[in-house]
């Protein structure tokens, strides 16, 4: 983006300046609107911007204080609040710039802690005070922010890695944190950044609300809201979580399966175990929403134990009636982590005479799964398979086919809803086939719903599919009716 100031005199004006200040000192050169042309090297240092997204921008922005103070503090890249007095000069150099420039300097002073603060004592981040500033600031831009609760210094050690995206962290709470960021992709760069949240070291151990500025509403009435919505979430997971103790407790939960269907020879190869829970007084809750709760509040372990034994004792079942299906079982990454996770589901195999290569492991793509390395080895040792679900939605996807003993990954429904109609479906897809057979592993398709994607999938050689299209998660004593080859044969009839 250009810049107000002639070229002929940038150069030297730079040089001059730099001349003049030290190196703890900050200064930019602001417009009459208060937007950026030059900013110093310590400016750039301190906050770990770039001048991309520093010129053109408002100094306010970037610096809070009061407008009748010289206080102020800029934040900086780790997060932390820093304190600076303020001096503004104006500038007579026609021959620099043709608009009327001002010079804004920032030099360190201890004294703006003791004074109008914006600063948690205890982290020493910015605080929910200086949020609504900044908030008011932007009142008629678009900006998002999402609130981060459950989370003390876990956050505050990230916040380094949020200010390398350009997020703002502000701390609101003894353990609640809100990050903010502005521009008309805001509301996307905040999801991302959920999203890496949720894939870091700490998971499930926090509760994640978003909200994006309509204009309309005051910014300490949408912080309001956030955090009413933030309390509303609490006491619905806490439901839950009583839901899913008593669950446990009755032994109430049921599992159902869904057939996977080997598109080379038309025969059901496999089935995947999906858990159910029916509350009395709840009713129906979708996995999607119990199983995050399930591991924040640390019962994931026991209900996975339970879904590992109830899927392995079926598939013996199934064996004992002549029925030879690869049982698949999702398992939560915070499972891998455990050290006796191998051993248990070595007593269970056992228990049940299942031998180890009728049972595969679905593991979601997430950085947690690094800390399960060594537990994943010693369950291929064992020799259970291992798959990778949700393939192509997480992070580091290529490194889990490197790094892990993989035997199949399973594309994402995601992807296979729309591959005929979305380009870059199609590609990636087309892709993630030719990879996996590349490196010698299986593929399975989720979710397939048409006569048309099955087509497809056939035609570009993907191993299995599952789907809608042949079966919807049933019963065992439904499903099984589903193993025949009559089903296979009726639906590759052309």
């Amino acid at each position: 983006m250009q810049r107000p100031l002639q070229e002929q005199s940038v150069a030297y004006f730079i040089e001059r300046l730099n001349q003049t200040f030290d190196s703890e000192t900050i200064y930019m050169v602001v417009d009459e609107s208060g937007l950026i042309q030059y900013a110093s090297d310590s400016f750039m240092q301190l906050t770990g911007h770039h001048g991309h997204l520093v010129y053109q921008n408002n100094y306010e922005r970037f610096v809070y204080g009061h407008e009748s103070s010289n206080q102020v503090w800029l934040q900086g890249k780790d997060g932390s609040a820093v304190p600076y007095m303020k001096t503004s000069l104006e500038m007579n150099e026609d021959d620099v710039s043709e608009t009327k420039l001002s010079i804004l300097i920032l030099q360190p002073t201890e004294s703006a802690y003791e004074t109008y603060s914006y600063i948690d004592d205890r982290t020493k981040a910015m605080n929910k005070r200086a949020l609504v500033e900044v908030m008011s600031k932007y009142r008629t831009k678009p900006f998002a922010l999402f609130i981060v609760s459950g989370m003390g210094e876990e956050l505050s050690e990230k916040r380094k890695e949020l200010h390398s995206d350009h997020v703002s962290t502000y701390v609101i709470g003894e353990r609640t944190w809100a990050c903010f960021k502005t521009g008309e992709h805001a509301e996307k760069a905040v999801l991302d950044m959920k999203e890496k949240i949720r894939a870091s070291v700490y998971p499930y151990e926090c509760t994640i609300i978003h909200m994006v500025n309509d204009g309309v509403i005051a910014p300490d009435d949408l912080l309001e809201k956030a955090e009413r919505a933030l309390e509303q979430e609490r006491e619905g997971e806490a439901l839950i979580e009583e839901a899913l103790r008593s669950t446990l407790e009755s032994d109430g939960f049921s599992l159902v399966y869904q057939p996977q269907v080997n598109l080379q020879d038309k025969t059901v190869i496999g089935v995947e175990a999906l858990l159910r829970l029916e509350h009395e007084t709840l009713g129906s809750i979708p996995p999607l929403t119990f199983i995050p709760i399930a591991e924040k509040r640390g019962l994931i372990k026991e209900i996975g134990y339970w879904v590992l034994n109830e899927a392995c004792k079926q598939a013996s079942l199934w064996r004992n009636m002549g029925i030879k299906v690869r049982m698949s079982v999702n398992v939560s990454p915070l499972q891998c982590r455990d050290k006796e996770f191998a051993d248990r589901l070595s007593v269970i195999l056992d228990e049940h005479r299942l031998p180890p290569r009728s049972l595969s492991l679905e593991i979601t793509e997430g950085l947690l799964l690094f800390e399960g390395d060594h537990v994943l080895e010693e369950v291929k040792r064992l020799g259970v398979q291992l798959s990778i679900d949700d393939f192509g939605t997480g992070y580091s996807t290529l490194s889990y086919l490197k790094h892990f003993p993989v035997d199949a990954l399973k594309i994402d429904q995601t992807f296979i809803r729309d591959v005929l109609v979305d380009g870059k479906d199609e590609a990636i897809v087309t892709s993630l086939i030719d990879l996996a057979k590349r490196v010698g592993i299986n593929v399975i398709a989720e979710g397939v719903e048409t006569e048309d994607v099955l087509a497809f999938l056939k035609e570009n050689h993907c191993n299995e599919m599952q789907g809608y299209l042949y079966c919807k998660p049933l019963p065992p004593e439904q499903v099984v009716h589903y193993f025949g080859q009559d089903c296979c044969d009726q639906l590759f009839s052309e």
